[in-house]
């Protein structure tokens, strides 16, 4: 299954050291791949940035110019991080350091790393879902139900955050109309 408009260019540069397994050069569109980056994990990690960089950058620009969606599911993704981070700080002694660098690595790291991701998904946190849905009467169901106690107060962490990835996504690339 192709998705529209997502086109990146895979290069391998022998020149990257091993502190940069992978990088994802906005500009060029471009994931360079250095000898220790040739697995699955490391170049997935940097094709996320490929998908997720233009709406979280244009974000952190001027937001005024993506829908009103994308400013929603940003803003979610940022309330995940900030829950991710002050529950996981006292837990994994530094372990996710880079996963917190920025909004663009916390995205990456909680799509990519299988380790990562089980830690998330142990995380309880206060309900943040509410721009997931695929439709706007999606949306409208979710709010209902969520009032009327038909959806739970607590959800999953990894949960929202994988709603609210896939939800931008799919929503940016016109995945469902």
């Amino acid at each position: 299954n192709n998705i529209p408009d997502f086109k990146v260019n895979v290069v391998y540069d022998p020149n990257l050291n091993k502190d940069e397994v992978a990088v994802y050069d906005y500009k060029t569109n471009t994931v360079f791949v250095g000898p220790n980056g040739l697995n699955e994990t490391a170049i997935l990690h940097e094709i996320v940035h490929a998908a997720t960089v233009k709406v979280i950058h244009q974000y952190f620009t001027d937001k005024s110019k993506l829908e009103p969606r994308a400013v929603a599911s940003v803003e979610q993704l940022i309330k995940i991080m900030e829950l991710a981070k002050s529950k996981l700080r006292t837990k994994d002694n530094g372990k996710y350091a880079h996963a917190f660098d920025n909004l663009y690595e916390f995205v990456a790291y909680a799509m990519t790393d299988p380790d990562f991701q089980r830690e998330l998904s142990q995380l309880q946190a206060p309900s943040v879902a509410k721009a997931t849905a695929k439709t706007e009467a999606q949306a409208d169901i979710n709010v209902v139900a969520r009032e009327t106690g038909k959806l739970g107060q607590y959800d999953y962490m990894f949960d929202n955050l994988w709603d609210y990835f896939t939800g931008t996504l799919a929503y940016l690339y016109k995945l469902f109309t």
